[in-house]
């Protein structure tokens, strides 16, 4: 950053260098206030984007217990069981008042220790719509002072449908973990909660073809079972949402 002025309005006064030195300190805390805002922005915008990449829901509250931001996949799960959703202002409610009552205790104690007010750890509960159909929550607190979705993130939900499948990867298992076609699709069935006797039906190719793909695919994880290698598959970065797992592949 420069000051430019003509020549015909020769040098600068005392007067003028005095005002200057007067200015940069303040001139000095606004760029970096601004780089800090800029990092800050930058963050935030990250970890919203990370939030749509999870294949579970997850709903972040006020400070009061109200609805401040759920990615994709909590709306999909509200629209789709009945077992939770936003009511007026953003109160979360459940199916029943007993459901609710129970959410809301506690919604209330994890976002007063989120605020640094309280020592509740939150706690999960099973929600069941009228129709039958069920959601698991998980309410957990945020770090004081360290949430990177704004000062007003207090608290979160995480859920999940016990009856859903986690959905095709099979192409992120190959690029992955450098599996082929068939092996990608086995593990993606196992994964999905199909036997090996089930899987070898559905395809119509033999047991012993399906062992020998389970023994490859185990291989490449670093798995010596096949319990393993459906633990690695579900920890790791494979069941991310698809699109958004193979764009960062692409990189």
């Amino acid at each position: 950053m420069s000051f430019v002025r003509s020549e015909r309005a020769g040098r600068y006064s005392d007067a003028e260098l005095q005002l200057v030195r007067q200015l940069m300190p303040h001139l000095k805390n606004a760029v970096v206030l601004h780089r800090e805002l800029h990092r800050l922005k930058v963050l935030s915008a990250s970890a919203m984007a990370a939030l749509e990449m999870v294949p579970v829901g997850v709903i972040l509250l006020t400070p009061s217990g109200l609805l401040l931001h759920a990615n994709r996949r909590a709306h999909e799960l509200v629209s789709r069981t009945a077992a939770l959703r936003f009511g007026a202002g953003g109160a979360l409610q459940a199916a029943s008042a007993a459901a609710t009552v129970a959410l809301q205790r506690l919604i209330q104690g994890a976002v007063q220790t989120g605020a640094g007010k309280g020592l509740a750890h939150g706690g999960a509960l099973r929600l069941v719509s009228a129709s039958g159909h069920e959601l698991q929550v998980l309410v957990t607190p945020l770090p004081v002072g360290s949430s990177p979705f704004g000062g007003e993130a207090m608290a979160a939900i995480f859920c999940s449908d016990p009856d859903a499948v986690i959905g095709i990867f099979s192409r992120t298992l190959e690029a992955l973990y450098r599996m082929t076609p068939a092996e990608a699709q086995l593990t993606e069935a196992l994964v999905n909660g199909q036997s090996l006797q089930q899987y070898a039906e559905v395809r119509c190719v033999s047991l012993n073809t399906v062992r020998t793909q389970l023994k490859a695919a185990a291989a490449k994880t670093g798995a010596r079972r096949q319990a393993d290698l459906v633990r690695i598959v579900l920890t790791g970065p494979a069941i991310l949402n698809p699109a958004a797992a193979a764009r960062a592949l692409a990189y």
